[in-house]
């Protein structure tokens, strides 16, 4: 989940679609037919609409931006790339880590 949180999110959002269709054809959710019409015209494209909204605003606040970066402690970072660091940064950011 930590490495992934875009693909978890997306996957949060298509498995509530799921369970709500799932629902409705299993019968847990009684609905007659001009219900079930109001459901299929307005609440589950909503829903497609809002959950997706949702799961990316999430998935936003769980991984680092590239524009201004931070470290946790929320001291401003700077984004290297692995083939520039030498050894003896990487022995001291991962002494930092700790």
């Amino acid at each position: 989940m930590q490495r992934e949180p875009v693909l978890t999110a997306s996957a949060v959002a298509g498995v509530l679609l799921a369970f709500l269709s799932m629902s409705v054809a299993l019968g847990w959710l009684r609905l007659d037919e001009t219900q079930m019409q109001s459901i299929q015209a307005f609440v589950l494209p909503t829903l497609g609409l809002v959950l997706p909204l949702a799961a990316a605003w999430w998935a936003r606040s769980q991984v680092t931006p590239t524009a201004a970066p931070r470290t946790e402690n929320g001291q401003p970072a700077v984004l290297v790339p692995e083939s520039q660091v030498t050894p003896t940064q990487m022995a001291a950011a991962e002494q930092a880590a700790k």
